[in-house]
């Protein structure tokens, strides 16, 4: 019975140590997420309504370019991508609806349509900072074989466009 429970006092230790990581890892994306949507919103902001309008559009277009870019590559490493497909699925119902009912007050306001783009668009950076922390490792996400072991390693592709301000 001492083995079972040295075994069983590992396992909890190791359960921990992965608890942390992964918490780290999500408050990391969390920061990251931060800074690029306050790059961006503070950016639009310093226009007038009508260009701080169309900056924010372009700023929620890039961020959804790169999310693509994320989730199609990460789609392609995954061993078992389904579980992946089904997860972006209810994230962007989520993401949609969460903006909706954030900005139902401003419908037909002057201003709606920049704070619609303004929460999808951190929601985005939101989600594409949670991507961008799955890689390989034992006992998590499958990848497929390639990326273990050989040294190839898993990447995504460096971010080619910086937000309309040139700032990061």
């Amino acid at each position: 019975m001492l083995v079972g429970n040295a075994v069983f006092s590992r396992l909890s230790m190791l359960g921990v140590v992965f608890l942390c990581l992964s918490l780290s890892s999500l408050t990391y994306a969390s920061e990251q997420q931060s800074d690029m949507a306050s790059i961006k919103q503070e950016h639009c902001e310093e226009n007038n309504n009508l260009w701080g309008t169309l900056c924010m559009s372009r700023e929620l277009k890039e961020s959804d370019t790169r999310l693509n870019i994320v989730y199609k590559t990460l789609m392609s490493a995954l061993a078992k991508p389904q579980g992946l497909q089904r997860a972006q699925h209810a994230w962007l119902v989520f993401r949609n609806a969460e903006c909706t009912f954030h900005n139902a007050a401003m419908d037909g306001g002057s201003s709606y349509h920049f704070s619609m783009d303004l929460c999808l668009m951190q929601l985005t950076e939101q989600r594409i900072s949670v991507l961008e922390t799955v890689r390989p490792c034992n006992g998590c996400v499958e990848f497929k074989d390639e990326f273990y072991g050989n040294g190839k390693g898993f990447s995504l592709p460096e971010r080619t466009r910086t937000p309309a301000s040139g700032k990061l």
